[in-house]
């Protein structure tokens, strides 16, 4: 107990005198400044006759008057303020640095090639990948911009929307679609920890040649009204939510447009898309962010 004291006592002083230091420190070499330029004023008056013989000695004491009573208001005035400057200082170092340590997202949108193969290693060590099949797919990268880990990452479908030439089609879903971090269809991984510096995938849905697109999920795994999501080419509007470690869900709206397929050589044919982020905001998407 008396240690804790101590302690406590110890760093009361120490505020104080740090607070005493601040408000006298560079307050001297300024006022005395003004001091020179106070007496100069007054020796240059009194050289040129403008003050009477009876105001002399009052204007000689004038710039010690004026150090002592603009230094003593300037030093108490700091002193009385030092403890609220020191701790709005304080404050606001550590807001700013709990605001570089906070976890912070930064999601962007882009297309990749899944190659499905295996490989073979001679004895001499070399390696030969053989791909058997790609797929493309479009995924969400989403990096942890901040000092601490985001755990319990998770990525849902809350809505999705087919656009018309006039309005829109909602697609039905009963409740949410968990996305998944993996690129394994078959051991889907619906939850990641993100260190800093760090980026995972959300995978949202792949593209076939012939001109459709399917969210990235096991038809096994799914309900059947979901099997048909998204489907034949068509521009859609996707609503995803992003919940973490952090105190509220982030929000996005994407665009989804899948293009009739192109030719590349021969009867090889590729899928033609296009995909990006329209809107992002936390906690929740607003009304307008929903008109084009």
């Amino acid at each position: 107990m008396f240690q804790r004291a101590k302690q406590i006592v110890r760093k009361v002083l120490r505020f104080y005198v740090t607070c005493l230091f601040r408000a006298f420190h560079g307050k001297y070499w300024r006022v005395d400044r003004g001091t020179g330029v106070v007496s100069f004023s007054v020796a240059s008056l009194n050289f040129l006759g403008f003050i009477p013989a009876s105001w002399s000695d009052f204007a000689n004491g004038l710039p010690i008057l004026f150090f002592t009573i603009v230094f003593v208001l300037w030093f108490l005035g700091h002193l009385v303020a030092g403890p609220y400057l020191l701790y709005a200082e304080e404050l606001d170092r550590a807001n700013r640095l709990d605001e570089q340590q906070k976890p912070k997202l930064r999601i962007s949108a882009r297309d990749a090639v899944l190659d499905d193969g295996y490989t073979m290693e001679t004895q001499g060590g070399s390696r030969q990948t053989v791909v058997s099949q790609s797929s493309q797919v479009v995924v969400l990268d989403v990096v942890n911009d901040g000092m601490e880990t985001l755990t319990d990452c998770t990525c849902r479908v809350m809505g999705a929307w087919k656009m018309l030439e006039h309005g829109s089609e909602r697609m039905a879903l009963h409740g949410s679609v968990v996305l998944s971090w993996s690129r394994d269809l078959e051991r889907p991984e619906f939850s990641a920890d993100i260190e800093p510096s760090d980026t995972c995938v959300a995978y949202v849905a792949q593209l076939h040649p012939g001109g459709f697109a399917w969210i990235f999920r096991k038809l096994a795994g799914l309900p059947s009204e979901y099997h048909q999501m998204f489907g034949e080419s068509g521009r859609y509007h996707v609503m995803l939510q992003f919940k973490s470690s952090l105190p509220n869900p982030l929000q996005l709206l994407v665009e989804l447009n899948v293009l009739p397929s192109k030719q590349i050589s021969g009867h090889v044919q590729r899928a033609n898309y296009s995909f990006s982020i329209l809107k992002q905001r936390a906690p929740r998407l607003l009304p307008q962010d929903f008109k084009e």
